[in-house]
């Protein structure tokens, strides 16, 4: 089974990890070690941060466990890079758009849950294929988020060398 911790440490050095940000052109405003005060409120550290006093490294891990990790199914995955670029993705984008590229990218129906694409993702003799497609996937949508919304330049170049890498191409 694929391996959180690895994962959460993969992803998490993305981020200026455990530091608060607030970067104008981010659509998430506000973020702690990559969680968005903007698009989860009500999690647990941001009244230790309005408070003043630290967060532990405990709360967030369990954060991204409950909200990414556990949707994705990474415990059911068993190739660990294709649960580590799911599960970035799951971060970045939801886990319900993390499930539906699975889906596009397996070429399975719209329709079918992310537990019924495990099964799918398990029976792949080697992840290589599914993850530089899935990556190339990810590459593209920022492309076009980049082309769409001109602000979000700012961050392209550091998308791609994050989608690059988690595609293993970096």
């Amino acid at each position: 089974m694929a391996d959180f911790a690895a994962a959460f440490d993969k992803t998490v050095r993305q981020f200026e990890r455990f530091e608060l940000t607030d970067h104008a052109a981010d659509y998430g405003r506000q973020t702690y070690a990559g969680i968005s005060r903007r698009y989860h409120p009500s999690w647990d550290g941001w009244a230790l941060i309005d408070a003043d006093r630290p967060v532990p490294d405990s709360l967030v891990e369990k954060f991204y466990r409950a909200e990414f990790w556990n949707p994705i199914q990474g415990d059911v995955l068993t190739h660990q890079a294709i649960a580590e670029a799911v599960f970035d993705w799951a971060v970045q984008r939801g886990p319900k758009k993390a499930a539906d590229l699975v889906l596009a990218v397996l070429g399975l129906p719209p329709t079918l849950s992310m537990l019924a694409a495990v099964r799918e993702l398990n029976a792949l003799p080697s992840p290589r294929g599914f993850v530089l497609d899935y990556g190339w996937r990810r590459v593209k949508h920022r492309l076009e988020v980049a082309e769409r919304d001109q602000s979000q330049r700012v961050f392209l170049l550091g998308w791609l060398r994050r989608d690059m890498a988690f595609a293993g191409v970096a």
